[in-house]
């Protein structure tokens, strides 16, 4: 994970709990999996997406900052379509996500960029979710 220009970047889908507590599992996956293709379908050449666990999905960006990384994830959170359920049918959902991103730096191992971008994700998650925010390390980590 050295590369500079090499960007993580971890979602969490707002409140999907109620999903699945209202509408049930089977509902709670298709929403999964239609998110899912949606990311892989609008997401930049460069970038990669890919389901983590629960409602969480990591996302790489190759060549790109996290400045341009946030712009590529806000356009995407803004324009999520409606979820049309089968099953039970005649429910839509709103999804929408909350995500932090971290640049690789060189030296860093894989579990360095995440931990920060686990930390960005929280702070977007504090900040009210359905944002985008960009680890910045504290006066500490820079020391």
């Amino acid at each position: 994970m050295g590369n500079a220009n090499c960007c993580v970047g971890l979602l969490d889908l707002d409140h999907f709990k109620n999903i699945n507590d209202t509408h049930g599992h089977v509902a709670g996956d298709a929403a999964l999996r239609q998110f899912a293709r949606y990311c892989a379908s609008s997401l930049i050449s460069q970038a990669f997406v890919s389901r983590l666990g629960g409602e969480e999905f990591i996302t790489l960006f190759q060549g790109i900052r996290s400045e341009d990384a946030k712009v590529e994830l806000e356009r995407i959170l803004s324009a999520i379509p409606p979820i049309a359920l089968t099953e039970p049918r005649g429910i839509t959902l709103k999804l929408s996500f909350s995500a932090g991103l971290a640049e690789a730096r060189c030296g860093d191992r894989q579990e360095d960029v995440l931990s920060r971008a686990d930390k960005a994700l929280y702070a977007a998650k504090q900040a009210g979710r359905r944002r985008v925010e960009i680890f910045r390390p504290s006066a500490r980590e820079l020391l």
